[in-house]
């Protein structure tokens, strides 16, 4: 009966869920070009530098967040799919002590 339940939540097919993630992956990364990285001190240098370094100084900083931030992202996903592994097998537990 549990599992009935929870294919009716699950509306889209593994592939459409492929695909859901890889355009918002692409549309992540293609946001990050028009992101404004800098610190304080970074614009002060940027704007000592002139236009054209400050933004490949603005696209280095984007560059270098982007790695950091994937690998929380992917900590962050592993950590949400195996608690809601736990969650499942503790609910399915409570149901068959019942």
């Amino acid at each position: 009966m549990k599992s009935d339940k929870l294919h009716l939540l699950n509306f889209a097919t593994p592939q459409q869920q492929c695909m859901k993630r890889v355009r918002l992956i692409l549309m992540l990364l293609l946001l990050t070009q028009w992101a404004v990285a800098q610190c304080s001190i970074c614009t002060k240098t940027a704007e000592q530098l002139g236009e054209e370094p400050a933004k490949s100084l603005n696209s280095g900083i984007v560059y270098l967040m982007i790695m950091p931030l994937a690998i929380m992202g992917f900590i962050g996903y592993r950590w949400w799919k195996k608690e809601k592994e736990v969650m499942a097998d503790e609910g399915t537990q409570f149901y068959h002590r019942n």
